[in-house]
């Protein structure tokens, strides 16, 4: 048996069945498309979080501390102080008359007591070098001073200590001169060491003032000569050689 189906009948047939399946395709196709998006979303998810820091920020120089202003009565003193010596006038020479009252000051002292005379004599270690021509002059002066000892500077350790033929110590400090002595401390001698000597019966105001005078020049470029002959012009010599650096 031969079934003919007219041209009506075959679309209303085709829109039946694309009526029955539309609702199956749409649900398949958000079915899909939610599959797509939890996907993304556990990718998305699983990716590392990547934390930047920030730009470092360039340091800025600390401000010097503000130094404290000096309070107003320190302030005037200091500009007080500026005005003297800016009016101060320079250091004149010492006259003939003054270098020789000087000296003869110290000359006193020495003659004094023990203590007085112990204090002028450390002083005269420093002596202005205008004084000195003129305490040479008083380097053979025998009147007894008020001092026992004395501590000298040993400029030259080979100098200082040798024998005589029969084995006698002899010390020599170049430019004491000769002089006696009851005692000397000296031990194991190096350059710039100090010997002290002694005499109990009180060292002349000249032994004393060479003595001071070694301690003065520290220095061992002795000149040529005997300083027991000629004491003064050895004393003259010798400030003449060392001048420069006193």
């Amino acid at each position: 048996m031969e079934m003919r189906i007219d041209r009506a009948t075959e679309v209303r047939a085709k829109q039946w069945g694309a009526a029955r399946w539309r609702p199956l395709l749409l649900a398949l196709a958000l079915s899909l498309v939610g599959c797509q998006s939890s996907t993304s979303e556990r990718r998305v998810a699983r990716r590392p979080i990547e934390f930047r820091r920030p730009p470092p920020v360039p340091e800025q120089p600390m401000a010097a501390p503000v130094a404290d202003e000096p309070p107003p009565e320190k302030e005037e003193e200091r500009v007080l102080a500026l005005l003297r010596e800016e009016k101060s006038p320079p250091a004149r020479a010492r006259t003939r008359e003054e270098i020789r009252a000087e000296v003869e000051a110290y000359i006193r002292r020495l003659k004094a007591d023990e203590d007085t005379a112990l204090e002028a004599y450390r002083e005269l270690w420093d002596v202005d070098k205008e004084l000195i021509p003129e305490l040479i002059e008083h380097t053979d002066d025998r009147d007894k001073s008020g001092l026992r000892e004395l501590a000298v500077l040993v400029l030259d350790p080979k100098k200082f200590y040798r024998q005589d033929k029969d084995g006698a110590p002899i010390y020599t400090i170049p430019g004491l001169g000769a002089f006696e002595l009851d005692d000397i401390a000296a031990g194991k001698v190096r350059a710039g060491a100090k010997a002290v000597i002694r005499n109990f019966e009180r060292f002349p105001v000249g032994v004393v003032v060479r003595a001071a005078l070694v301690n003065r020049f520290r220095s061992s470029d002795y000149p040529s000569g005997d300083d027991q002959r000629d004491l003064k012009g050895w004393w003259r010599r010798y400030y003449q050689r060392v001048r420069p650096n006193l």
